[in-house]
Parts: structure tokens; sequence; C-alpha cells
């Protein structure tokens, strides 16, 4: 007598053991890739849920830009405060430099060059002007500068001017450059028609341009040398000037 059919299952043979196996083996894998694409397909949806969009950005960048206003005005306002500031600076300046420039139009086209000395002075004097400079403010000059605790022009000119007519002998003699607003500006050597200092060697019209142009006493002369206008303040040691006259004399 012939088994009965499966409900459902008309003309179909049931399945041993191994080939139920093999189905649901399929079956596996098959619901497997179906999760990974559902996985993948949720992702992709989230991403683009979650993506901002143009309208988003704009508005982020916005609000950003709004929370560091503040700051940015902060600065702005700190910038104008010193651009106010620096203002009647520059106007000074500006009048300043305009002075000069007409100061330097009336002199006359010989005294323009402020660092030349003609080369006559190499042969007058045991240094050229270059070289007297380099005496005075390098190696062992430097180093008594550091030691005095003033230089050759703020403080020690007077020193100098001393040990520098002590060398050149009994043509050389000390000159004072005046000025309205002060009793005395500055003690400097006079040997015939050139004046000696901390910055070298220079004819009186340069000595003259430079206090006036460049030191900024408009009105600055030269004049005889007139010891009771010096401080007693001033440095006027005659062992200092006796070590400067060591440091000048040439070999």
């Amino acid at each position: 007598m012939p088994s009965p059919t499966p409900h459902g299952a008309e003309g179909c043979a049931t399945p041993g053991p191994w080939e139920a196996h093999d189905v649901a083996g399929r079956r596996t894998d098959r619901v497997d890739e179906l999760a990974t694409i559902y996985a993948a397909g949720q992702l992709q949806l989230l991403a683009e849920v979650e993506a901002p969009t143009l309208d988003q950005r704009l508005a982020g960048a916005n609000l950003r830009l709004m929370a560091a206003a503040p700051e940015l005005a902060w600065h702005l306002r700190t910038l104008a405060s010193a651009i106010d500031a620096l203002l009647p600076a520059t106007e000074v300046l500006h009048h300043q430099a305009q002075r000069a420039l007409q100061l330097l139009a009336a002199l006359p086209q010989s005294a323009l060059r402020l660092n030349e000395v003609p080369e006559t002075a190499g042969r007058v004097f045991p240094w050229t002007s270059a070289a007297l400079t380099a005496r005075l403010w390098e190696g062992a000059g430097g180093r008594l500068v550091t030691m005095l605790g003033y230089g050759w022009n703020d403080g020690g000119c007077l020193q100098l001017a001393r040990a520098l007519v002590h060398i050149l002998g009994s043509d050389a003699s000390l000159v004072m450059v005046r000025c309205p607003q002060h009793r005395w500006c500055h003690v400097v050597t006079q040997c015939g028609g050139w004046y000696l200092d901390g910055d070298g060697i220079a004819t009186g019209a340069q000595m003259i341009q430079r206090w006036q142009v460049i030191e900024g006493h408009v009105a600055a002369w030269l004049a005889p040398f007139d010891a009771t206008l010096v401080n007693q303040e001033t440095p006027d040691n005659p062992s200092v000037a006796a070590t400067i006259v060591d440091l000048l004399r040439w070999t």
C-alpha cells in the first residue's frame, strides 16, 4: 500500500537528511546575504538622513560667525584705538622729517657728506676717522666704555677731548658745542680746521650739521671751551684721560 503524500507537497518526494541539510545551508547563506544588503541599505539611508543639507551647513557657518563676532569687534576696536594713539606721533615725526629736509637743503653741498673725511685728515692725524672710532668703540675701547658705564658722546666727551689734546699737542684745543636749550651740549677737540670726538674726525660744518640735524639741536654752534659751564657731575677724571691716551697711542 503506497505511503500517503504530505499535504501541500503533491508530486514532490520528501527530501532525505543530506538534501535537507543542503537546502538549509543555502537558505542560511541567502539570509546572510540579505542581511548584509539590508545593513548596507540602512547605513546608506542613515547617512543620507544625517548628512547636512546646504542650508544646514550655511546655518552652522552663520552660527560660528556670530559666535566669533564679539571677539572680532573687540580686536577691531583695539586696533582703531592704537591707530588713533599713533596719529599724533606720526604727525610729529612728519614735522621733524620736514624740518630736517629743510635744514639739509639750506646747508652747503660740501657739508652734506657726514661720513666723508678728506684724505688729508689721515696725514694730519695718526688715525683716519674710521680708525679713530674703531679704537674708541671696539676691542679695548669697547671694554673701557663698558667699565665706565657711559660712552664718548654721552658722558665721556670731556675726558676724550682732554686725551686728544694731550696726544695732538699745542695745536689742539677744547671746543664746546652749545645750543639755546642747554648751557652746553658736547665737548670736542679742535686741531686746525678739524674737530674730533667719539664719532671720528669732521669739519666744522659737518660737526654743526650733525648736532643740528641728527642730534636735534637746530640752533647749535661751536664755541670756545668754558669750564664754568661744565656740570660738576660731568666725568673729568685725569686717570681716565690717561687711559684713553694709552688706548689711542699709535704703534
